[in-house]
């Protein structure tokens, strides 16, 4: 089954790393749904200061699920 883009739900620039505070990413998550209507999430770190606009360039458009 295939779940299909439809926004951008969490987008952080300068997020700090929960193991390690000296360490920052940049940080996005999309919201994917399926023809049924069901939601999953994928997460996508970057470096930091990544414009949103690359990160809708890299995320894949559907990404298969079980």
């Amino acid at each position: 089954m295939k779940a299909y883009r439809k926004e951008l739900v969490i987008y952080d620039e300068n997020r700090k790393d929960v193991y390690d505070n000296r360490k920052k990413f940049a940080y996005a998550v999309f919201s994917y749904f399926t023809d049924n209507g069901i939601e999953y999430r994928k997460k996508i770190q970057l470096p930091t200061f990544t414009p949103e606009i690359e990160f809708w360039n890299i995320a894949p458009k559907e990404i298969n699920v079980n």
